[in-house]
């Protein structure tokens, strides 16, 4: 779309950057009392269902997306663990943890180009995320 702002993702949120937040929210739904696991299907499978998609999105399985994220450490013993990222797949194409932090590094430069004024809306630290907090 012409004059459509780079900076803004498919929410209409200026400088939020998709993902980062979901990490949070699982936290906080298990601090609300649902389990790990109960948490990651509302992020997973639940989803899918409510779009019509379970067929092909969701859960793991042959003619599924093969969209993943291999985490260092297990979820289900703490929420926390969906930060220890290793490698992600999309689309059948690995990205591993050295390519994934070029993307973020891009990112952050994105969110703080060099001569913009600091503002914690714009920074990785201010994303909202654990991980990014200064």
């Amino acid at each position: 779309m012409p004059g459509a702002d780079p900076r803004r993702d498919h929410t209409g949120t200026t400088y939020i950057f998709p993902g980062f937040s979901r990490h949070d929210e699982l936290e906080l739904l298990v601090q609300a009392g649902l389990s790990p696991l109960q948490a990651l299907r509302s992020a997973t499978f639940e989803p899918a269902w409510a779009l019509g998609l379970q067929r092909t999105q969701g859960t793991i399985g042959t003619g599924e997306r093969a969209d993943l994220v291999v985490l260092d450490a297990n979820p289900l013993a703490d929420i926390r663990n969906t930060q220890r990222i290793h490698a992600v797949l999309v689309g059948g194409q690995l990205i591993t943890s050295e390519r994934r932090q070029r993307l973020l590094d891009v990112a952050a430069l994105a969110a703080n180009p060099p001569g913009a004024a600091p503002t914690a809306g714009r920074t990785m630290a201010g994303c909202g995320c654990h991980a990014h907090s200064a």
